[in-house]
């Protein structure tokens, strides 16, 4: 479900909620949302193995938020990917840095089974900047 600034703005106008139990209603807003998402994404028979949803961003830090999220998403385990060597703030960074691995090596980084796209393309835009000669050079020594 959506919600945005005027969802917000009751939650705030709502004169027999406390501070705290404003915070707490959001919060359980957004852990709706986000087990409202995994559901739609994710087709959970009641013979299929229990996910695990990694957590990231300012999230994983919230204690509160966490627990909601295990609630609402039992039995899949709730973890921050701080659990898989994979720092909470670091993720976004990390994901940028593959899509650009994948553009430099001209492989797709966009997936037709992912997007419902015709094909797997190769998106981005590279802007070069003083290291680009050094940079090109190394490209062929990466892993693939």
């Amino acid at each position: 479900e959506m919600f945005g600034a005027q969802v917000v703005q009751q939650i705030i106008d709502w004169p027999e909620l406390s501070d705290a139990d404003r915070l707490a209603t959001a919060c359980s807003f957004t852990a709706d949302a986000i087990a409202n998402s995994i559901a739609m994404m994710v087709n959970r028979s009641p013979s299929s193995s229990p996910l695990t949803c990694l957590v990231c961003g300012g999230g994983a830090r919230n204690s509160h938020l966490m627990r909601l999220l295990a609630e609402k998403l039992a039995p899949a385990t709730v973890q921050s990917t701080d659990a898989v060597d994979m720092p909470a703030q670091a993720v976004e960074a990390v994901s940028f840095a593959l899509l650009a691995r994948h553009t430099l090596m001209g492989s797709p980084n966009t997936l037709a089974a992912v997007t419902g796209a015709k094909h797997d393309v190769c998106g981005g835009q590279i802007t070069p900047g003083g290291n680009w000669s050094a940079l090109l050079k190394t490209i062929p020594a990466w892993p693939r």
